[in-house]
């Protein structure tokens, strides 16, 4: 087998829930990227959720249910991806003890 094959069928598949992991701490930090988005961009139409939910008390009369539920709407997403990705990172805790 040449090493394509080897990595195809050997290392990526051990490597999936390292990955998975990876993948749902990388969506996690740019879904909730504050700073950054505040910083360069230059419309309010180019803000992320949570830059908007910031400034949602700023820009209407301080009303805390709707933070609320714009914090509540921004969890969704990040459950569905974990929802998706679970299984694999349980995989991960499961095969790390076998040693």
């Amino acid at each position: 087998a040449g090493e394509l094959k080897i990595f195809v069928r050997i290392i990526l598949p051990l490597c999936g829930p390292a990955l998975a992991t990876l993948g749902i701490l990388t969506f996690l930090g740019s879904w909730n990227s504050f700073l950054w988005p505040l910083i360069l961009a230059s419309d309010e139409r180019n803000y992320t959720l949570s830059v908007g939910v910031a400034l949602l008390n700023q820009q209407i009369a301080t009303n805390p249910a709707l933070q609320m539920a714009g914090a509540a709407v921004m969890v969704v997403p990040i459950l569905v991806v974990f929802i998706v990705f679970q299984r694999y990172v349980v995989q991960g805790f499961a095969l790390s003890g076998l040693k």
